[in-house]
């Protein structure tokens, strides 16, 4: 029992907010959108994003609570993007102590979609994928989206037609009855 919590740990990072699958190098907008959402309840995107600068130095208790304040979600934000990257990942960042910086270095290593060779491979990855003997068709479909979604605005984008055109050529006999019907 104890050596599948210890591998779990290792693979998801579980905080009050939900549990993640930690950013391993292979599941960056997966990650993003995970890491996004938590950083909005934290109340600290817009910190990561260079929307809400630290409040000026201030002498009334307003003033310094407002600073306590963007420190303690500075600090919130710092652990959530370290706690939540494996630890071949996290060496990346091991030094960095501002979220900002930290997120910024994880989008220009990680994410694919920023170049073009990246965005073909997930062009790549969409066009030879096939749905598994056994696996919830659901879960096919699923994957597809993500990729569709992660070449959107591209000039490799899947338009919706394509998408399903690739869904009726690879799904088994039984599921094409129903993509007929969803046309």
């Amino acid at each position: 029992m104890s050596s599948h919590n210890d591998q779990s740990s290792k693979l998801y990072n579980t905080s009050k907010y939900r549990a993640i699958k930690k950013l391993d190098g292979t599941n960056y907008i997966e990650w993003k959108g995970d890491i996004t959402t938590i950083l909005n309840i934290m109340n600290a995107f817009k910190i990561i994003r260079h929307e809400e600068p630290e409040p000026l130095a201030s002498n009334t208790v307003t003033g310094r609570q407002a600073i306590t304040d963007y420190k303690k979600r500075v600090a919130l934000a710092t652990s959530a993007i370290r706690f939540s990257c494996t630890q071949a990942v996290a060496i990346c960042i091991r030094d960095k102590i501002d979220p900002a910086t930290m997120w910024t270095i994880l989008l220009k290593k990680f994410d694919a979609t920023l170049s073009f060779i990246g965005r073909n491979a997930i062009a790549t990855q969409l066009h030879s994928a096939r749905p598994e003997e056994g696996e919830p068709m659901s879960l096919y479909i699923s994957q597809l989206q993500t990729y569709r979604a992660e070449l959107q605005g591209s000039s490799q984008e899947i338009s919706e037609e394509n998408l399903l055109g690739h869904k009726y050529s690879t799904c088994p006999p039984k599921f094409k009855t129903i993509i007929t019907v969803l046309k």
